[in-house]
């Protein structure tokens, strides 16, 4: 099933998510997103909400499952698995963290 990108312009925010990323980001956690949207509108829509806690954001493309997206997010920026948490919003993202063994909230 192919997806279909959105436009920065669409973008929204889930209601508290800025405060709940503000405070992750105070008490020091490394945060980063990877998303099946393009980095570009993803940092277009930061900037315009002057929102930076993000060290990184990884655009997925992978054709073989979000599993093989998150392997090699967690190699390029040499993440430790075991203290990474992953925060999903799709049953997909709940089936490839259990494939790698990785935490998720969903």
């Amino acid at each position: 099933m192919a997806q279909t990108r959105i436009e920065w312009t669409e973008l929204t925010w889930n209601p508290g998510i800025k405060i709940i990323l503000t405070e992750l980001d105070q008490k020091g956690f490394v945060q980063g997103i990877l998303t099946s949207n393009s980095t570009a509108n993803v940092d277009k829509f930061l900037f315009q909400e002057n929102f930076n806690v993000f060290e990184f954001i990884y655009s997925g493309k992978s054709l073989f499952g979000k599993d093989k997206d998150l392997k090699s997010l967690i190699k390029q920026h040499k993440l430790d698995i075991e203290n990474t948490v992953y925060v999903g919003d799709e049953v997909r993202d709940i089936e490839a963290c259990r494939k790698i063994g990785m935490k998720i909230i969903a």
